[in-house]
């Protein structure tokens, strides 16, 4: 399951509350803390954001990435050298051709 930024947010609260889901990739997104139980399910989780994103903070990823391991869940940390909405195509301001193509190439891998 993917989702992006808001999207992104849900695509983690989705995997820490519904154990059908395989795996997650969430893009530029973080829930409330009060979303991201990672002790529910054993989705793992596949997380790309920008290192120079102002809206999700790296630190804040990195945080949640602690909060799923302490839980023995996987939630590999993907971070690119870009901001905020990296795989944005149609917005030159955001998008990031190397780094979304990269994310895009690793996600798949996590689905295959």
């Amino acid at each position: 399951m993917t989702g992006f930024c808001l999207g992104g947010a849900m695509n983690i609260a989705a995997a820490c509350t519904v154990p059908e889901i395989d795996a997650a990739a969430p893009f530029y997104g973080t829930p409330r803390d009060e979303f991201a139980d990672f002790g529910r399910t054993k989705t793992p989780v596949q997380g790309h954001f920008g290192n120079k994103d102002p809206i999700v903070a790296v630190a804040r990823v990195e945080a949640l990435a602690e909060r799923a391991k302490a839980a023995g869940r996987r939630f590999d940390v993907c971070l690119y050298d870009a901001g905020h909405a990296l795989m944005r195509s149609s917005d030159p301001h955001a998008y990031d051709a190397p780094s979304a193509a990269l994310a895009w190439f690793l996600r798949e891998t996590l689905a295959g």
